[in-house]
């Protein structure tokens, strides 16, 4: 009898509970939208190494989340995204807990339609021929 309770139980959550909520941290990718702000940021000036370097802000407003990426040491360009690498070119790789969510080429944009709950998002400074510099960073924010 013992058995049957827990195989009625396992049948419930995985049937119920799991579709509902999904696996722990995972989204729906199509259910977001992942939009380019174009607007100037102060630039940041270091002193030093100009070895690359991501750094991120971010703001919430009511489910969009707002990011924004100070960098240093490469420049941004879409037009070599594939390529063989060049020094101080590339993009970021944007993951959201975990799974690659978008390929971008602005320091700025906009995260719309999110679930509710807790989500990493993390961007990564990648050399044009897709592989990382070495530099990213990570926001883990609650909605």
């Amino acid at each position: 009898m013992k058995l049957l309770a827990r195989v009625v139980i396992m049948i419930y959550f995985f049937l119920v509970i799991y579709p509902a909520n999904g696996a722990a941290g995972q989204i729906d990718l199509e259910s977001i939208s992942i939009k380019p702000l174009y607007r100037s940021l102060p630039i940041e000036v270091i002193s030093g190494t100009s070895e690359p370097h991501i750094s991120l802000s971010y703001s919430l407003r009511e489910n969009d989340v707002f990011i924004d990426c100070v960098i240093r040491g490469v420049v941004v360009t879409e037009e070599k995204e594939g390529a063989l690498h060049q020094d101080a070119e590339g993009h970021y790789r944007l993951y959201i807990n975990d799974e690659h969510a978008a390929t971008l080429f602005t320091n700025s944009f906009v995260i719309e339609g999110l679930p509710r709950g807790e989500h990493t998002i993390r961007v990564v400074l990648v050399k044009n021929d897709r592989t990382p510099y070495g530099s990213e960073d990570s926001v883990t924010i609650t909605l």
